[in-house]
């Protein structure tokens, strides 16, 4: 992601300084630094007919979810 270092944008930002939050917002979210998350489960847990047994290791990619398609929220560019 450098759409930071593109001339127009940091004109529009600079032009509108009310926009930089939201746009440092969505560079992290789109080009987050922490991916994901690990976890143990304490207890088994049912997720879509499949049962992950306690203790077990899971890594969860919630990147993801900032990129998903069903979301209109989640879009994939960040302009």
């Amino acid at each position: 992601m450098d759409a930071y270092r593109k001339p127009d944008i940091q004109t529009h930002l600079a032009d509108n300084p009310q926009k930089i939050t939201t746009f440092v917002e969505e560079v992290l979210r789109l080009e987050s630094p922490t991916q994901g998350m690990d976890r143990h489960t304490i207890e088994d847990v049912e997720l879509n007919e499949i049962t992950i047994p306690k203790g077990s290791h899971i890594h969860m990619r919630y990147a993801a979810a900032n990129r998903d398609e069903t979301n209109s929220n989640a879009q994939l560019t960040l302009i």
